[in-house]
């Protein structure tokens, strides 16, 4: 298969530091350049949204999956098989000092190395702890506990019970698929007593997460994300390819990599094949971190990466015996220590991590798909090549396979289907003035409700998400305020079509919303909601926490009903809310956002550039919101557009990084 990296057009252009936006449908004729934004810096310090301590509870293991590192590690070198209890103290008290003062968000996730539940017994108590110790840090939001498993022990422990939100389950595909490379260690298969737990769990979560390794036994990436979508009924998807030694014959090396493109351009095939209707649920159902659908979201929101992630610059990975490690992939490997929970890191190892930019060596310097990239994965350098900056080729030639073929979907659904880029979730976006401010600074939306007068055509591309367009009756809504209460109204004809209403609230006074917060938004964190299902009673929820403490899997929010007077049929629909009291007496700006949930199954948001519009004061009258408008791309010219008018994707603000594993 021709590596994409041939081609000397394409190469040119990306290579520039300047971004594109499209290819022909021929995947590779021309490129499209901005020229509005500034190439990116040399060197940029990164900072992740939610540094992780993650403890190694265990190496032990029920399984023996064929691909797994860290049984080769079990009991190496004199290290422990389990943490001790006051290890994993020292780690969160490392971790408390790391971080205090540096940000906003964090997560301690209760370890990769073996199965965590295995030591589910000291779950609870761990919890409590980290509680008591996060508690004085000025964290928006702490979450903690076990974030995956392998879904085999729900019969010993009643694991069913403890599984939900964020967590994942892991499942390699079909039943012949999954059982040749996750059995038991007696050799059994997993699948069917891994499928029970699924079907329950999803019956209480349907938003739980499958993460699924690839290896060379089966490159059939269609297969497998069909399986998991449509026979067992996930609709949050992690695929990746799997890290191994290039020698490994299940890996991904110069002798099989072409069969893993092959497997990747075979399900951008199904993905083009697929009706209107149904390739919009597929690609909703792709986590934002698979390892196709985060260079698909890359080139359609214009990211531009110079790190790859946040291995030895951010985070704590830590083995059963206390030492630190630059990520969850390199735990108990001999020689890649970077300090210990009792010493500290050692910054000079940490700094050859920090040196690591796309633009800082080759081959990653002249590679037409770096900044879409990031570089390679420290860890699959290290086994292919024995050292962090060396990436790895047959890697490095999946990258920009995958890369090209997300250029060819994103072009094709851009001229053809551009509805279907519309109703995918995207990024929150950014006034253009509002990049070069510090994560620190208050948060400040283009979106306002002012006073004025005029309708809020709901039923337009520019609000509908999670479906397609079609033809629509204008769902027309009415904002004013009086007395102190803010007042919805819907016109006759759009009021026959609710089924439910979600209205969000964020008192911004009190409680501000940072820059730091974006990139970690959820409305199950900030502020209050208030449902509306029929009758004339809205439902409050408040989120589920204990200060800024999440307990994994996330409790549900507690629910207070509100004042039956608090929403009543008027003729045309209408509901009159006293915010001042919703919020414990705000009386200076209110973030407001709302979502109507359709009866025939569609969503529309008031707002989907920014997570709120903001409300001044209370003053009696008619409001006018005033809101960023998506703009659809019609032909090859208007591609080069950002999707709003006059915002760039908060992707393009440098301030703060997800870490993708």
């Amino acid at each position: 298969m021709k590596d994409a990296n041939d081609i000397p057009v394409l190469g040119h252009h990306l290579q520039s530091g300047h971004w594109f936006d499209t290819l022909s449908c021929t995947i590779m004729r021309d490129a499209l350049i901005r020229d509005d934004l500034p190439d990116p810096p040399e060197s940029l310090p990164y900072k992740e949204t939610f540094p992780q301590l993650q403890l190694s509870l265990t190496y032990a293991c029920n399984m023996e999956c064929s691909y797994c590192s860290f049984r080769a590690r079990m009991n190496a070198d004199g290290r422990p098989l389990n943490m001790k209890k006051s290890t994993a103290l020292d780690a969160v008290d490392f971790f408390v000092e790391e971080i205090a003062g540096k940000t906003r968000h964090a997560r301690i996730d209760f370890g990769l190395t073996g199965e965590t539940f295995l030591r589910h017994k000291m779950h609870a108590d761990l919890r409590e702890k980290i509680r008591a110790r996060t508690a004085p840090l000025p964290l928006r939001s702490v979450s903690v506990g076990p974030n995956t498993t392998n879904g085999t022990l729900s019969d010993d422990i009643g694991l069913e019970a403890a599984m939900g939100p964020p967590q994942d389950i892991s499942c390699d595909g079909p039943r012949e698929v999954h059982d040749a490379v996750r059995p038991y260690v007696d050799g059994r298969g997993t699948y069917d007593e891994l499928v029970p737990l699924i079907d329950k769990v999803l019956a209480r979560h349907p938003d739980i997460g499958a993460t699924a390794v690839i290896t060379h036994r089966c490159t059939d990436i269609t297969l497998v994300f069909r399986h998991l979508y449509e026979e067992l009924g996930f609709r949050s998807i992690y695929i990746k390819p799997v890290n191994l030694p290039p020698d490994d014959p299940d890996g991904l090396n110069p002798e099989t990599v072409d069969d893993f493109c092959r497997g990747y351009t075979d399900f951008v095939d199904f993905l083009l094949a697929a009706p209107t209707e149904d390739r919009l649920r597929y690609l909703a159902a792709l986590n934002g971190e698979d390892f196709f659908m985060r260079f698909f979201l890359r080139v359609v929101n214009r990211t531009r990466n110079i790190y790859r992630c946040g291995a030895g610059k951010s985070g704590a990975y830590v083995d059963t015996d206390g030492n630190l490690f630059p990520c969850a992939h390199f735990i108990g490997k001999k020689g890649h220590e970077i300090g210990t929970v009792q010493d500290g890191f050692d910054e000079e190892k940490r700094d050859a991590y920090r040196a690591l930019t796309v633009d800082s060596r080759e081959p990653c310097r002249s590679c037409w798909a770096k900044y879409v990239c990031g570089g390679g994965c420290y860890y699959q350098a290290v086994l292919a090549n024995g050292a962090i900056d060396a990436p790895d080729a047959a890697k490095c030639q999946l990258i920009r396979h995958l890369v090209s073929e997300a250029l060819r979907l994103y072009e094709h659904l851009a001229i053809k289907a551009p509805d279907t880029l519309a109703a995918l979730d995207i990024p929150f976006h950014l006034p253009v003035e509002r990049l070069s401010v510090s994560e620190h600074d208050p948060y400040h939306p283009a979106a306002r409700l002012r006073p004025g007068t005029g309708e809020t055509n709901l039923m337009t591309r520019h609000h509908l998400r999670g479906a397609l367009a079609g033809q629509d009756e204008a769902l027309n809504l009415r904002f004013a305020q009086k007395d102190g209460r803010l007042n919805l109204q819907f016109d006759a004809a759009g009021a026959g079509q609710l089924d439910q209403i979600e209205i969000w609230l964020v008192d911004l006074t009190n409680d501000p919303v940072l820059m730091a917060d974006l990139p970690a938004f959820s409305r199950d964190v900030f502020g209050r909601r208030l449902f509306w299902s029929g009758g004339d009673q809205f439902r409050l929820t408040i989120p589920p926490m204990d200060g800024a403490f999440r307990a994994v899997p996330y409790a549900e929010p507690t629910e207070i009903p509100v004042a039956a007077e608090s929403a009543r049929p008027l003729g045309p629909w209408t509901v009159s809310l006293d915010l001042p009291a919703l919020l414990d007496g705000a009386e200076g700006a209110i973030g407001l956002n709302m979502t109507v949930h359709l009866k025939d199954g569609r969503t529309v948001d008031l707002i989907r550039a920014e997570p709120f519009a903001v409300l001044d004061g209370l003053r009696d009258g008619p409001l006018a919101l005033e809101a960023p408008l998506w703009r659809l791309p019609q032909d090859r010219e208007t591609l080069n557009a950002s999707p709003y008018v006059d915002m760039v994707s908060l992707t393009e603000w440098r301030g703060l990084q997800q870490n993708v594993c």
